[in-house]
């Protein structure tokens, strides 16, 4: 039943009918699935056994699946695509050509052709696939220098995402921060947002943005920090002074008269070995 609602769902939204060469957009996420919608009008069920279908990039010749002679035929197929490409082969007698892509990569986005040679011969139809991943939770890296405190953010995802600073909860008004970004090796993009502050107030609190446009996602997190002074734990020197003295000179003339016994002693000793 799952598997029946994502195949209605795609269908629904790519309104396919391979008559038209109206080329069909989808966003798909990273890691996940995606069903690459095309159809045909069967006219003889018998004579499926002639169909052809050939799914390729487009304006390229690199195959991502073919099917022929009643069954798929993969030897020419690209090595990026082997073991993640299938048709519904019991939905072939009902024209549906779909191709079900997995393991979502994004160097499968792209625009791919379905290709079908079957009478009445339809017009090839073309989908766009645009591959995009969620951004992971941000993480908060807070350095405190003497008079500042730097706040930063860092996230993943696809494509690169939009990360701005408020003050508060007041969202009107962005706040000047210094953004980097870069792409790892696997393809994602790394988002870092860092913005310094002096901490003058009592409290103060900002809240980070992070917003990834192509899959509507906004990841808001607000810290909240103390004045300076409670977050360096400032040492403010004690206000006892003469006791410490004191104690000083008190340690001080207990050695002394430590050392003046040493030495009384140290003079007898010396004192009965000459007189013998």
């Amino acid at each position: 039943m799952k598997f029946q609602f994502n195949l209605v769902v795609l269908w629904m939204q790519l309104g396919v009918g391979v008559e038209s060469a109206v080329e069909n957009a989808i966003t798909a996420i990273y890691g996940q699935f995606v069903v690459l919608g095309c159809s045909f009008t069967v006219s003889d069920k018998s004579s499926l056994d002639k169909l052809f279908i050939t799914w390729q990039r487009k304006n390229a010749e690199n195959i991502v699946h073919s099917y022929y002679y009643g069954g798929d035929q993969l030897e020419n197929q690209d090595p990026q695509y082997a073991g993640r490409t299938s048709l519904f082969l019991e939905e072939l007698k009902n024209g549906n050509a779909s191709l079900k892509l997995q393991k979502l990569t994004f160097q499968d986005s792209g625009s791919y052709e379905c290709y079908i040679d079957y009478k009445p011969k339809p017009d090839p139809s073309f989908v766009s696939v645009n591959v995009v991943a969620h951004y992971d939770e941000p993480i908060l890296e807070i350095t405190q220098k003497l008079s500042s405190c730097l706040l930063s953010f860092k996230s993943r995802g696809y494509p690169k995402a939009n990360a701005s600073w408020y003050k508060g909860a007041n969202l009107s008004h962005s706040l000047s921060s210094k953004d980097s970004s870069y792409t790892s090796e696997d393809g994602f993009y790394w988002v870092q947002s860092k913005m310094e502050i002096n901490v003058t107030e009592k409290h103060s609190s900002y809240t980070f943005v992070l917003r990834n446009p192509a899959l509507n996602q906004t990841i808001s997190r607000t810290v909240h920090l103390l004045n300076l002074e409670s977050i360096t734990g400032t040492y403010h020197p004690p206000n006892n002074y003469p006791l410490i003295a004191s104690c000083i000179i008190l340690m001080l003339l207990v050695i002394f008269v430590l050392f003046c016994s040493y030495s009384s002693t140290q003079l007898r000793r010396q004192e009965m070995l000459m007189v013998n």
